[in-house]
């Protein structure tokens, strides 16, 4: 059933769903709330099961004076001269989030009677204690969204197969990599807002961020899903593309790719301002987003696992397996 379709089951799977939903969904905002300086907004009261009249889940809100890009630009693209200032905000409430890491990989539930906050499963288990596990639990519960006969129909006709085949085994893949992939494997673990775009960023009129929104999906997650650029700047890894989108030498030849792959350089320097800003040090104890960022290999496994769970696009998934080496 699509989210679109709340009412046809009000007593069944969409309440479920809309009550553990909306019960993260207040725990994070809680959370960010009470330990950071991310604006998000004040919720009063929420309903997530169907005992009132409405019989729909509900949130009431304390208003936030923006738009989000789309519905000021109508594309999800910050307009050129904003996108300075902007990139560098969003940078700031990036390491912020880094900053915010909790000792299993999972949703927040609620806050306990002590003060500190619960955690919840995932639709395919946890709490997880280690991003082995998580990754272990992942591969075993995923495969590709898109039958055999829609991939060889989506694809160049001399690639078909190797495609087929790639969304065919690329979970088996991470099963067996998963106790390498991480690099810190036991945490903790930061909180991940998985549709950080500008879509459920809200800015006033001179693109200056006031809010961001839509925190229902978010979870304390391994550092490799977490350390993934802002939607507004993301690439496919190069290893899952075609290969006349790149030369023989790794570099894109596409000029909206070449833009954005510089728009990412200028985004991990306005981590690294970020970071000194607050303070972060990396060093044996302590793991920085600009240091995740930078690590390519796993950058690039994390993005191709979220490529594969969401976008439903034929990629090359083995080709980047079998060029990582990591250590």
């Amino acid at each position: 059933m699509s989210s679109d379709e709340p009412c046809e089951e009000p007593y069944g799977i969409q309440w479920d769903l809309a009550e553990e939903n909306t019960a993260c969904e207040v725990a994070i905002n809680a959370l960010l709330r009470e330990r950071t300086t991310i604006p998000v907004p004040e919720i009063y009261a929420y309903e997530a099961e169907d005992e009132y009249g409405v019989h729909a889940p509900f949130m009431l809100m304390k208003a936030m004076k923006g738009n989000t890009v789309p519905d000021l630009t109508g594309s999800p693209e910050v307009p050129e001269e904003h996108f300075a200032n902007f990139a560098e905000r969003i940078a700031e409430i990036h390491v912020e989030l880094s900053t915010l890491q909790m000792p299993k990989i999972g949703p927040i539930a609620g806050k306990d009677s002590d003060g500190t906050y619960a955690q919840s499963i995932l639709w395919f288990g946890g709490p997880f204690s280690t991003a082995t596990s998580y990754f272990h639990a992942w591969s075993s519960h995923h495969t590709f969204a898109l039958p055999e006969a829609k991939i060889r129909a989506c694809a160049p006709p001399e690639y078909g197969d190797v495609l087929v085949e790639s969304a065919k085994h690329f979970p088996a893949a991470i099963q067996e990599l998963a106790p390498k992939i991480s690099a810190r494997d036991s945490g903790p673990f930061p909180i991940h807002h998985p549709d950080f775009g500008t879509w459920n960023i809200l800015v006033d009129d001179n693109f200056k961020v006031v809010g961001i929104i839509d925190w229902d999906a978010a979870f304390a997650a391994p550092w490799e899903a977490f350390a993934q650029f802002p939607l507004f700047i993301s690439n496919a890894p190069r290893q899952l593309e075609l290969p006349w989108f790149y030369d023989d030498e790794g570099n894109p030849t596409d000029p909206d790719t070449i833009e954005t792959y510089e728009k990412r350089k200028q985004y991990i320097e306005a981590v690294k301002r970020a970071e000194g800003k607050m303070g972060l040090v990396g060093d044996g104890h302590e793991y920085l987003l600009s240091m995740a960022l930078e690590d390519t290999q796993r950058h690039a496994i994390g993005a191709a696992i979220h490529s594969f769970t969401n976008e439903h696009r034929p990629c090359f998934f083995m080709k980047l397996v079998e060029e990582l080496d990591l250590k």
